[in-house]
């Protein structure tokens, strides 16, 4: 046979891929790690997120009561008012509530990590031909 591993490189070969499948092992087990610390984090995340979107609720229908209510005011100024200068500014001032953007916050997280390599120690290199 032309080609052959020496019984040494046979030998440094093997040490050499049980070195890979234990590291790769590992990698295993610090990615689950990882990924269970970050449900935890994300669990916080959500709680601390849901008291905050029920904040925003009451803070939204304090916006919606005010601008609901100084639109009433507006609509029942006359015409005149309303096309002065006074009135201009009433109209923007309502407007400016009325369009505030108070949709309830989100977060988007990372999807959890995962390998994305197979172990190299399996790949299939022959020993001889």
């Amino acid at each position: 046979m032309p080609f052959k591993l020496t019984k040494t490189e046979e030998t440094e070969f093997e040490k050499l891929k049980m070195d890979l499948t234990n590291k790769y092992g590992e990698v295993e087990v610090t990615v689950s790690e990882y990924n269970e610390e970050t449900e935890k984090v994300k669990a916080a995340v959500d709680t601390a997120l849901a008291t905050y979107n029920a904040s925003l609720a009451e803070f939204r229908s304090f916006v919606d009561k005010i601008a609901s209510e100084r639109r009433d005011e507006y609509d029942e100024k006359s015409d005149g008012w309303k096309e002065g200068d006074n009135g201009s500014t009433a109209e923007e001032w309502v407007s400016t509530w009325e369009q505030a953007d108070l949709e309830d916050a989100a977060i988007t997280f990372p999807d959890d990590l995962e390998l994305e390599f197979d172990n190299h120690a399996d790949t299939d290199l022959p020993i001889e031909p």
